[in-house]
């Protein structure tokens, strides 16, 4: 994972080199115009597991900044 800094936010990202381009669908692995695509079940479980923990920070945030 890398860690870049802005002037406001912390901008986090991760790659999951191994996965196909739509890792999060439940298709089977294969090529489609070109492209590799399909299921990665460990990408799209830590992928998952960022987002909610994004969308719980973020939602954190908003409550105590409603409350100040």
């Amino acid at each position: 994972m890398r860690q870049c800094r802005s002037r406001a936010r912390r901008i986090y990202g991760a790659a999951y080199p191994q996965a196909a381009h739509s890792y999060d669908l439940d298709i089977l692995v294969q090529h489609y115009v070109g492209l590799l695509i399909g299921n990665s079940p460990d990408a799209a479980a830590d992928s998952r597991k960022r987002m909610i923990a994004f969308l719980d920070h973020r939602q954190l945030e908003t409550q105590q900044a409603a409350v100040r």
